[in-house]
């Protein structure tokens, strides 16, 4: 599950990084489970921008709750 960060902080996140968790997702063949369309203001979030806040959490768990697995 590739839950939602702060744009801020995803833009710190290292290409290196990235291509590695997508290199594992594609080498064991897991599906990912994102949240792309899912629009969080600032509030959504808790100010370290990594984790959501109580207000994000439940606006995606109700959108996990919505997805066909």
């Amino acid at each position: 599950m590739n839950l939602p960060v702060h744009p801020y902080y995803k833009k710190g996140v290292p290409q290196k990084f990235i291509e590695k968790y997508e290199g594992l997702m594609k080498q064991k063949g897991l599906k990912v489970v994102t949240f792309e369309n899912v629009i969080l203001s600032d509030s959504c979030f808790i100010p370290n921008g990594d984790h959501l806040s109580q207000i994000g959490a439940t606006l995606v768990t109700a959108e996990l709750n919505k997805k066909d697995f």
